[in-house]
């Protein structure tokens, strides 16, 4: 019955809008945030209970569970970072860079890893991930058809002295097991495995889970920023603000897009001319050259306003501050001189046309 709140009372979806994107009902929404096998009102009641919006879409990962006995959330895992050979890398004292290894005990299959956490807390990490991702790893794949009961974590060595020594030695441990062919490995390890560098501000960090770290965001809402939403490394780590256009969702037929700019660069159009043309009240469409424009005449003819004279009505709007749109709006109950005396604020004068 909770799903009738979605509904008007002519029994038409509602339309909604979330993370600055706008949809035609919450059906669509929740399709494009993969949620489409959830009731239609699953965001409202996360919200409800206190979730940010990036959380009640699955952009970040839900509030934490895990609470020390004073109620608040367990320390991060990297606390501690050191740059080796220009990169920036986790760090940790000695004795916590661990090689570990995961035996499925029913067919003595192994997954070889590294980790800086406890390897109890890493193995708990990798039941989390084949549960509630659709990771297609071997790994994970494995675990959800032995189940987690099969399986067992064992330290192998801790001996490294930095966490690129570290990654040497994943790679030298999963090459004497075979550990690709024979085991859950999927990659060689260490640098030249899954992790890829990252640049962000001139600093380079070994991947994108420290770079997290080191910017203190958690590392999924990180990846899900660049990879969901199109927000470059500056944005997601949170030292460049992003401008206010860039939270609009751009949908064309059956196309989505972040933002305006990377609709633009997949049309093949600038975008400034693009933004030119929202300013204006182009609808979608006609901005990307899908619809005629709107009337050449209304957009480019002069508009006199008293004893000035302005170019066109985007001229016009622009000596005022506002945008061509409301001006259109506007004139159907205003002449040009009210509009003029209604929002000319300033005392900036505008030579008259000869």
């Amino acid at each position: 019955m909770s799903n009738l709140r979605n509904l008007n009372r002519n029994g038409v979806p509602k339309a909604c809008s979330i993370l600055g994107m706008n949809f035609a009902s919450h059906t669509e929404r929740n399709k494009y945030f993969g949620l489409e096998n959830h009731s239609l009102d699953l965001i409202e009641k996360r919200l409800a209970r206190g979730w940010t919006e990036e959380q009640a879409t699955g952009i970040a990962k839900p509030p934490s569970r895990a609470r020390d006995r004073h109620g608040k959330p367990k320390p991060v895992t990297y606390r501690m970072f050191k740059e080796i050979d220009g990169t920036i890398y986790p760090d940790a004292p000695p004795g916590e860079f661990k090689i570990y290894q995961v035996l499925n005990k029913k067919n003595k299959k192994e997954y070889i890893g590294l980790t800086i956490q406890t390897i109890k807390d890493r193995l708990k990490g990798h039941f989390s991930e084949a549960r509630n991702t659709k990771s297609n790893s071997k790994f994970h794949r494995a675990i959800r058809k032995y189940g987690e009961q099969s399986f067992k974590v064992s330290l192998i060595r801790n001996d490294a002295t930095n966490y690129k020594e570290l990654g040497n030695q994943e790679i030298n441990e999963i090459k004497a097991r075979d550990a690709i062919k024979k085991g859950y490995n999927i990659s060689r390890g260490g640098d030249i495995g899954t992790g890829k560098t990252i640049i962000i501000d001139s600093k380079r960090f070994n991947s994108q889970s420290t770079a997290a770290m080191y910017y203190k965001i958690e590392p999924y809402n990180f990846n899900q920023r660049i990879a969901k939403l199109g927000w470059s490394p500056e944005e997601a780590a949170g030292i460049v603000k992003r401008p206010k256009y860039q939270h609009i969702e751009v949908k064309l037929g059956n196309k989505y897009f972040p933002n305006l700019k990377s609709a633009a660069e997949s049309y093949g159009l600038d975008y400034k001319t693009l933004h030119a043309r929202k300013l204006r009240g182009w609808t979608l469409k006609q901005m990307f050259n899908l619809e005629s424009p709107p009337d050449d005449k209304q957009m480019t003819k002069k508009v006199i306003a008293g004893e000035f004279s302005f170019e066109s009505q985007a001229a016009f709007a622009r000596h005022l501050g506002i945008s061509p749109a409301l001006i259109t709006k506007l004139k159907k109950k205003l002449t040009f001189d009210e509009i003029y005396k209604k929002y000319n604020i300033t005392e900036t004068t505008v030579k008259p046309d000869n």
